[in-house]
């Protein structure tokens, strides 16, 4: 496993595989899911907002995106081979 500071979902050509790359919160152990970015040297990520019953949230401001939410802390982009 290899761990890289900066990733954008969607980035094309990807050097990684689909799937390979996780982004892990430092303070709690787990992953974070459905990252749309991440800095893990800056501090920050964004993901989908999701509502209570696990439906994505739909940005009332742009009704055809899902809400985009800013989140800082310490993160780990981890690589697997």
């Amino acid at each position: 496993m290899q761990t890289i500071p900066y990733a954008l979902a969607g980035e094309v050509p990807s050097p990684f595989p689909y799937g390979c790359i996780r982004v892990v919160d430092l303070d709690t152990g787990c992953e974070v899911l459905d990252v749309v970015e991440c800095s893990a040297s800056e501090g920050w990520l964004m993901s989908c907002r999701r509502t209570a019953d696990n439906g994505f949230y739909i940005d009332p401001a742009e009704p055809d995106q899902v809400a985009i939410f800013l989140h800082k802390g310490r993160y780990e982009i981890r690589v697997s081979d």
